[in-house]
């Protein structure tokens, strides 16, 4: 794949991720506050978490298209390669989002009853 068959591929990949991600923006907006960030941030973060299509190679793919192809494809335990950073960075993003959403009802209680 050339240089800019990549680029471009990128390209339609994060378009298509920006108009799911608001898409579920639009969605999550009559979900709790508590429910809408989480749902949100996971989405965000298995979409847009990139990792290597190959150990040495330095083209990437979206991490859950690395795990996916990994499994089909190979026999050995590789197929998780990409999973460790992807579980990491959704992990992350869920504690951020719901650390996020538990601040920001304590300041509501805290503006309503004080």
């Amino acid at each position: 794949m050339s240089s800019e068959s990549y680029l471009i591929a990128w390209a339609w990949y994060l378009g298509a991720s920006v108009a799911l991600l608001w898409c579920v923006w639009r969605v999550s907006a009559r979900l709790p506050v508590l429910a809408r960030q989480p749902v949100r941030a996971f989405l965000a973060a298995l979409m847009l978490v990139p990792w290597t299509v190959k150990e040495g190679h330095e083209a990437m793919a979206p991490a859950w298209l690395v795990i996916l192809f990994d499994a089909v494809m190979q026999d050995d335990s590789g197929a998780l390669r990409a999973g460790k950073p992807l579980l990491a960075a959704v992990l992350l993003v869920l504690l951020v989002a719901l650390v996020n959403g538990w601040l920001r009802r304590r300041r509501l209680q805290e503006a309503a009853g004080g």
